[in-house]
């Protein structure tokens, strides 16, 4: 992944920021999206295994909410398997 330096006022404002944003420039063009680091460090944690059926579904429910709270934008580019593994 390519590193891009950010300056001091625009690492204060991504620093308070809890979910993913979406950066642009000044003419309302999409640059990318931002993930925080602490939302990256969250998916990575493990749950235990949930036994109990009612808990699965609100779980799946909450899950789902999220998904559509947080889709990726219609014009998100999109990859091929293969061209995903060349940008690594």
């Amino acid at each position: 992944m390519q590193r891009i330096m950010v300056d001091e006022k625009l690492a204060r404002e991504l620093d308070h920021l809890h979910d993913q944003a979406e950066l642009i420039d000044v003419s309302g063009q999409t640059l990318g999206q931002f993930v925080p680091t602490r939302q990256v460090l969250a998916a990575r944690q493990t749950t235990p295994a949930v036994i109990e059926r009612r808990e699965r579904e609100e779980i799946l429910l909450r899950l789902v909410e999220r998904m559509k709270a947080h889709s990726l934008p219609a014009n998100a580019p999109r990859f091929t398997r293969d061209e995903l593994h060349e940008r690594s």
